[in-house]
């Protein structure tokens, strides 16, 4: 609650312009299937937030696609692949934030384009370890506004009282189900004559970013 959770949170909180009741209000976001992409899911879902989550192409995509979509509102939550994103029309939706933790080429200058004139992109990672790039058209045209944003920079700066205020307000929303914790696996069978393959393949599998979930060693 205190990394993910939170940072999906503050950042959706701290960059979304507050909607009025009749507004219809999207954000957009890759890595969709991340710790932090679940949690933006849920989260607009909670508060009446449109949302638009990308990932990349796999062999399960399909089922993918379809949890994500559980997570957020049936009639508010589209889950796309890049290519998908690619080959379809800018929507008709007010897009006013991305939110971005990739980075690279075409997992970021695609959602970009979707994004609504003025509206803020505020990356917090950089999983494919490729920089940032950013047409210049966006910047002077579109005037995007380019923001990054880590967790500890805010907890650094927030005061006892808006720190708690956060965590409560997230045990409200754990408390109503409206925020569920990351799908996981529990790795037990480390003291075997295996443990060590077993450990080595499943960081393997964690590494490219095409598990779903994660994982957790116990050690007995």
């Amino acid at each position: 609650m205190s990394v993910n959770m939170s940072t999906a949170y503050r950042m959706i909180k701290d960059y979304l312009p507050q909607p009025s009741s009749s507004s219809d209000t999207w954000i957009i976001q890759n890595g969709a299937n991340s710790s932090v992409g679940q949690y933006v899911l849920q989260l607009c879902k909670a508060w009446n937030l449109g949302c638009i989550g990308l990932i990349r192409d796999r062999p399960n995509v399909e089922e993918l696609k379809a949890y994500l979509t559980r997570l957020g509102s049936e009639d508010k939550t589209t889950i796309l692949t890049y290519d998908e994103l690619a080959d379809r029309p800018k929507p008709s939706q007010s897009i006013s934030l991305g939110l971005n933790c990739v980075s690279g080429n075409a997992e970021t200058v695609g959602m970009m384009k979707w994004m609504s004139n003025g509206s803020r992109l505020i990356t917090y990672g950089g999983m494919s370890m490729k920089p940032l790039v950013v047409p210049t058209s966006l910047l002077i045209f579109r005037d995007l506004k380019l923001e990054g944003f880590m967790l500890t920079n805010w907890r650094m700066k927030a005061s006892k009282s808006e720190y708690r205020e956060m965590l409560e307000d997230l045990v409200r929303l754990i408390d109503r189900g409206h925020l569920l914790e990351h799908e996981h696996a529990t790795i037990v069978d480390l003291n075997s004559d295996l443990a060590e393959k077993t450990v080595r393949e499943t960081v393997k599998q964690s590494m490219s970013g095409r598990a779903g979930r994660k994982f957790l060693f116990r050690f007995i």
